[in-house]
């Protein structure tokens, strides 16, 4: 009887070892598992990150590019600007000079004006410009002054 009991205790051991070892065996499952998943989300966020990377230098990329096309058409926008003001500049120049000319005929025109006021100078002028007109279109024995 005493052989019996101990062989009985001795298999409850065996079999509380046995269960111990079998929820062992699952809790190191569960872990390694949990960490298997982990390891797989990380992986699977690493290939994420290294596809934004790349993705952000290829946006870099572009943006550097268009910056570079924008600063090369301001560049020719503004030399044409300042071709364009240094030409303006020339015909202000000139516009200038043809307004002094108009000022000194529109002087010449006054003096000539005033010139022509008095009646005696302005007829003696036209009687002069008159025989020069007769001369060019008529024979001098068809006039006389």
């Amino acid at each position: 009887m005493n052989l019996n009991i101990f062989l009985i205790i001795f298999a409850a051991v065996l079999i509380l070892l046995f269960v111990f070892f079998v929820i062992f065996l699952f809790l190191s499952l569960k872990k390694t598992s949990s960490k298997i998943d982990e390891m797989k989300r990380s992986q699977s966020e690493d290939k994420a990150l290294s596809l934004m990377q790349q993705q952000i230098g290829q946006l870099t990329q572009s943006i550097n590019q268009q910056l570079q096309n924008m600063n090369t058409q301001f560049q020719k926008t503004t030399g044409n600007i300042g071709s364009t003001l240094g030409d303006v500049k020339k015909d202000l120049g000139k516009m200038e000079e043809v307004t002094r000319e108009v000022l000194e005929k529109a002087k010449s025109i006054s003096s000539l004006e005033n010139l022509l006021r008095a009646p005696k100078f302005r007829g003696g002028f036209g009687e002069l410009f008159l025989g020069d007109l007769l001369s060019q279109i008529l024979p001098p024995a068809h006039y006389e002054l």
